[in-house]
């Protein structure tokens, strides 16, 4: 399988700084095109919109690669060592990796999140999102949804009851209806 690594560039950056690195196993002149139709339209690296007409794409790599897998590996070394500024993720991200940079990322929010306060759906206590499952193995907790399931138990029955108290009481008022209405006959 042939594959390309490349890197996007401005045109009249001396440098040609990478701004971004990619893979691809189709021609690298139509995976060009398609960048700049994503920065159009918003889908990708809006950061470059006002810039998309000025991209020019420079090959970096090109080889023979058993899977993508590879392909992508080359393109992780390319993103290492030339470090582009828009590359939000680099390719073959190890789990813990990705998690060190996604907490890096969202701290304050997942901080805001773990701190808010929800009502536990077992015993209607307010707790933080951060320990309702410790919560949940509490006594406390657990005393209370023995209480309620038994609670609950009585009030089924006792709706039972009451469903039938009204039944027997419309099937009495019924039975009345038709008895006048055979003396009327």
């Amino acid at each position: 399988m042939k594959g390309f690594v490349y890197k996007l560039c401005l045109n009249d950056d001396i440098s040609k700084k990478a701004l971004y690195v990619g893979s691809t196993q189709r021609d690298i002149k139509i995976r060009l095109g398609e960048h700049k139709s994503d920065i159009k339209i918003g889908r990708r690296l809006n950061e470059l919109k006002e810039l998309s007409d000025n991209l020019e794409i420079m090959l970096l790599e090109e080889n023979e690669y058993i899977d993508t897998k590879n392909l992508r590996y080359r393109e992780r070394y390319w993103c290492e060592k030339l470090k582009p500024q828009h590359n939000k993720c680099y390719a073959i991200r190890p789990k813990k990796e990705y998690n060190n940079w996604y907490w890096k990322s969202h701290k304050q929010e997942l901080l805001k999140k773990r701190r808010e306060k929800i009502t536990c759906d077992k015993c209607g206590t307010i707790v933080s999102r951060r320990s309702i499952l410790s919560h949940k193995s509490t006594n406390k907790c657990l005393e209370i949804q023995k209480k309620n399931e038994k609670n609950n138990n009585i009030l089924v029955d006792n709706n039972k009851w009451e469903f039938l108290i009204v039944l027997g009481v419309q099937l009495v008022i019924l039975g009345n209806k038709l008895k006048e209405e055979q003396k009327k006959q």
